[in-house]
């Protein structure tokens, strides 16, 4: 598994990258928590797949752990998959189908719900 220390690598290697302090199951991120699977304390880096995020266009039910709200800043279209870009108190890109493009009418401005699985985290250290 790959453990990437910027946010340049984190690009390259097409994941999201976000820094915290852990407690416990919880990592603060700035302004906003994280819940994972493994129990840490201290600096933290994390790492989320963007294909293990879920765009909602409305504040998602079920057993996700996180869910953000966000703004769509940005939707490249990459072969098969959409990379949404998203602003917000958790900053991600999430990957998407084209069909799930057009169910979720998408567009730059869009509000959104994006949510992941604490299983789906990767924490190491800082």
């Amino acid at each position: 598994t790959s453990h990437p220390r910027t946010r340049y690598v984190a690009d390259l290697i097409g994941t999201n990258l976000l820094r915290g302090v852990a407690d416990g199951l919880v990592v603060r991120c700035g302004d906003a928590t994280v819940a994972v699977a493994e129990p840490a304390t201290g600096p933290v880096l994390l790492t989320i797949p963007p294909r293990a995020i879920t765009v909602h266009t409305r504040p998602p039910e079920g057993s996700a752990r996180n869910a953000w709200p966000g703004t769509v800043t940005a939707l490249d279209l990459l072969g098969e998959r959409v990379r949404v870009h998203v602003s917000g108190p958790v900053p991600l890109v999430a990957e998407i189908t084209p069909a799930a493009l057009v169910d979720l009418d998408l567009q730059v401005g869009t509000s959104v719900w994006l949510s992941t699985k604490a299983t789906e985290l990767t924490t190491y250290p800082a």
